[in-house]
């Protein structure tokens, strides 16, 4: 068993070849184009684009819903249904094709009962 040419046993971690890697060029960076370190420095112009807004699918209006609870339901003020939907204006503002002032459908009106005289 303990033949001389036989390689000795390896334990956890050797035997492992270590690849050596080129170091990566150090390119120095301008000051005027670095980004914000903090979050501070980024909070102000996040701030003015995200703004989470709710949509009530029944009034086709975005509406200052009101919570149920303690979970993600709101509850529309005009209508007083349920059925309302939350996410950042401009999210919410694509996905429902919501134009700046909204307005409900129109509901298709019937045909006027005027007669056209010959």
């Amino acid at each position: 068993m303990n033949d001389p040419q036989s390689p000795a046993p390896q334990q956890h971690g050797q035997g492992v070849p270590q690849v050596s890697r080129p170091a990566m060029p150090q390119t120095p960076v301008p000051s005027s184009q670095s980004a914000p370190t903090t979050l501070a420095a980024a909070a102000p112009a996040q701030e003015a684009t995200v703004r989470i807004v709710f949509f009530c699918k029944d009034c086709y209006k975005l509406v200052d819903a009101q919570k149920i609870g303690r979970k993600y339901v709101y509850r529309c003020p005009t209508c007083h249904t349920k059925n309302v939907a939350f996410g950042t204006e401009k999210s919410v503002r694509s996905f429902y094709h919501v134009e700046a002032p909204i307005a409900a459908p129109v509901p298709p009106s019937k045909p006027s009962q005027t007669t056209v005289a010959q």
